[in-house]
C-alpha cells in the first residue's frame, strides 16, 4: 500500500510544479505551446514574427508584438529590452560591451548607440539581487 502511495506521489509531484513554474503561452503554426521562461533564452522578432530561443537550442516562432511580451513579462526581473528587436533573459547574458550584449550561445545583441552605461547598470543590478559574485 505505501509503495503505491509512493509510486502516486512521484507521477502528481512534477505534475503540480508544472503548475507553478513561470511560462508563456505562444500561439505557433502548430497550435499553443507553453515555454519555461526560466528556459528562453532571448526572442526576437523578424518582420511579424516572434522567434524564441530556447535554451537547448530550439527555435518557436509565435504571433503577436515585442511590446505586448514585453508587458507581459514586465514583473519578470530578468528579462531586460536592450534593443527594439529583442527581449533578453539576463540569466544568459555571457558579457556586455560598449556595443553588444553576448548571450551564451555566443549570439551577439546589439545594443543601440549611448545604451551601454545603461544596460551595463540594468545587468549589474540583477546580478546583486540574485548575489551573482562581481570584481572590477
Amino acid at each position: 500500500c505505501a509503495e503505491n502511495l509512493f509510486r502516486l506521489m512521484d507521477a502528481v509531484v512534477p505534475e503540480c510544479e508544472k503548475l507553478h513554474e513561470d511560462c508563456l503561452l505562444v500561439r505557433c503554426k502548430s497550435g499553443i505551446t507553453r515555454i519555461d521562461l526560466g528556459r528562453l533564452e532571448y526572442c526576437e522578432v523578424m518582420g511579424r514574427t516572434l522567434v524564441f530561443h530556447l535554451e537547448n537550442g530550439k527555435l518557436l516562432e509565435g504571433a503577436g508584438s515585442l511590446d505586448e511580451l514585453c508587458e507581459k513579462l514586465a514583473q519578470y526581473e530578468n528579462f531586460l529590452r536592450p534593443h527594439r528587436s529583442f527581449i533578453v533573459n539576463m540569466e544568459y547574458i555571457q558579457s556586455i560591451s560598449y556595443k553588444a550584449i553576448t548571450m551564451d550561445d555566443l549570439t551577439e545583441i546589439p545594443i543601440p548607440h549611448g545604451k551601454c552605461s545603461e544596460m551595463k547598470k540594468k545587468y549589474l543590478e540583477y546580478a546583486f539581487r540574485r548575489k551573482r559574485v562581481f570584481i572590477s
